[in-house]
């Protein structure tokens, strides 16, 4: 699948958990700086600093990560290469829950 293809689907399946009444997207970009994992393919979580310094904390269980654009193996990679990802989340009972991640274009 392209990358144009990956990003008009993420871009319908947001628009669907809008519309179906799911929480509002939220975003944001930066560099990871820690990884919860069981192992290189079961990410839970980990923490990202965005750009304007913050430290946030985003749930993964329940993200389906796409295995040929952004597998969970690549969270680690950016992590020790500290190259900055987008995140795309939910609030949800008060846990960043992550819907997408994707690279940053540079």
């Amino acid at each position: 699948m392209s990358r144009l293809a990956r990003v008009a689907l993420g871009a319908v399946l947001a628009f669907a958990l809008v519309a179906c009444g799911g929480d509002t997207l939220q975003s944001e970009s930066g560099i990871v700086l820690d990884v919860q994992s069981q192992s290189l393919a079961r990410i839970d979580g980990f923490t990202l600093r965005t750009t304007d310094g913050r430290e946030l904390r985003f749930d993964t269980t329940e993200t389906r990560f796409d295995t040929t654009g952004f597998p969970p193996q690549h969270l680690h990679e950016h992590r020790a290469l500290a190259e900055p990802i987008h995140v795309t989340y939910q609030v949800r009972d008060g846990t960043n829950r992550v819907i997408k991640l994707e690279d940053v274009a540079e």
